[in-house]
């Protein structure tokens, strides 16, 4: 099992416990990285309305690392130009993106609104 397989199994897990609506299950949200990093406001508004809490009235922008663990961190500017520059996407050459957008699921990486990355590697 690779961790394409890991990916759609959790994340798929994770969309199907966000669309139970019961008083029985706990409400579950997904929260995208990217989202959060460029709405950290709407994400935050989101995250209260989902657990039936009030949202505060400042979201502090956390724009330096703060992860005291991990010192190559970097800020939320970094951070946001690495997303919009697809940096991550870069690191890996076209054959091997296409090969590891093959192995996921497409409907639910449409669903995320993951889906242009794998049509930058030719997976439609």
């Amino acid at each position: 099992m690779g961790w394409m397989d890991v990916w759609n199994s959790y994340v798929g897990g994770y969309a199907e416990l966000e669309s139970v609506n019961n008083s029985v299950v706990p409400p579950a949200l997904i929260v995208r990285y990217e989202d959060l990093v460029f709405e950290p406001e709407a994400v935050v508004h989101r995250i209260a309305k989902a657990f039936g809490l009030r949202a505060p009235s400042v979201v502090p922008h956390i724009e330096t690392n703060e992860r005291t663990f991990d010192k190559s961190g970097v800020g939320r500017s970094t951070a946001m130009a690495r997303i919009k520059g697809k940096a991550q996407q870069q690191k890996f050459p076209f054959e091997q993106r296409h090969a590891m957008c093959e192995q996921l699921s497409m409907p639910l990486l449409k669903q995320l609104d993951y889906a242009g990355e794998c049509s930058d590697a030719g997976v439609h």
